[in-house]
């Protein structure tokens, strides 16, 4: 994504969201960016702080911090490709 294109997105006024993380509460709904196997058409850039991530079916995790992004296909990919993404997850 170029830089010109980035800067035109962090304008609009619902684009960035902070998050609170509430130790006390971890599993709460709202601390979750993304679900497995759940298809999305958003995309996320973390600008400050960092997140948990739990990939692939072993369930690895990993931290990453700020500029990290997720979900580059919503950007890019067309509406019929993101159609195909969700029926080859579902299988």
């Amino acid at each position: 994504m170029s830089e010109k294109i980035l800067l035109r997105l962090l304008r609009h006024p619902h684009v960035i969201q902070e998050l609170k993380y509430d130790e006390k509460n971890k599993k709460a709904p709202e601390h979750f960016l993304f679900h497995r196997n759940k298809p999305v058409d958003y995309f996320i850039l973390i600008l400050q702080g960092k997140v948990e991530v739990e990939a692939g079916k072993e369930g690895m995790k990993f931290e990453a911090g700020a500029f990290s992004s997720y979900g580059m296909m919503a950007l890019t990919a067309s509406p019929g490709c993101l159609v195909w993404r969700e029926l080859e997850c579902d299988q």
